[in-house]
């Protein structure tokens, strides 16, 4: 009766762990996809398919470059299956992404030597002050950039991703900047986005 009794236990403590691990790993129809990974300058973009919206705390992960070194990723959703990360410097060669959780590997191919690639600058408010316009980085795309046009760019000081337009020169704040690049189209005080000031 004894040995039964404790068989009956075994078993019974098997089954609640197995369905507890079960429980807690996440389903197949909720795990992202890598669609692809492009070494462009200043960084690579990693592209990932999703479900449906995702929580600001799921948009991070990062990126080891094999007998290389270790890279963040900063991360924002596209639409509701594209989340788009970049590295803050380029990798390529082979690779392990961790995105939200999920490990994949990947082979990034080395840029061509060919320049055919257009980068503009991309500025927004100085974080200290608000009172002239910082260098955030380059956004490098294969086709020219025209005026109007505008980017989504991941900005360190602000720590979130920000809609940039490219045009002529800055927008005509109480400071401004001559030059085509990629703006943040807003000034300090009129409710915008840049810092939340």
């Amino acid at each position: 009766m004894k040995k039964n009794l404790l068989a009956f236990f075994v078993a019974l403590s098997l089954l609640i762990m197995s369905s507890g691990v079960v429980s807690a790993a996440p389903s197949a129809a909720s795990a992202p996809t890598l669609i692809s990974a492009e070494a462009i300058k200043p960084g690579t973009v990693f592209l990932f398919q999703v479900s449906g919206k995702l929580a600001k705390s799921q948009l991070n992960g990062s990126v080891h470059v094999v007998n290389g070194e270790d890279y963040d990723l900063y991360c924002s959703q596209v639409d509701a299956e594209t989340v788009r990360c970049t590295t803050p410097r380029m990798v390529q060669g082979n690779v392990v992404v961790t995105f939200n959780g999920f490990l994949f590997w990947t082979f990034v191919r080395p840029r061509s030597s060919e320049p055919t690639e257009y980068c503009y600058g991309v500025y927004d408010w100085d974080v200290e002050t608000a009172t002239s316009w910082a260098y955030v980085g380059d956004n490098c795309q294969s086709d020219p950039a025209t005026y109007g046009d505008v980017i989504q760019y991941y900005n360190p000081d602000w720590d979130d991703t920000y809609d940039y337009e490219f045009m002529p020169s800055s927008p005509a704040c109480s400071f401004t900047r001559p030059g085509d690049a990629y703006y943040y189209n807003d000034c300090p005080g009129s409710g915008g986005g840049g810092g939340g000031i």
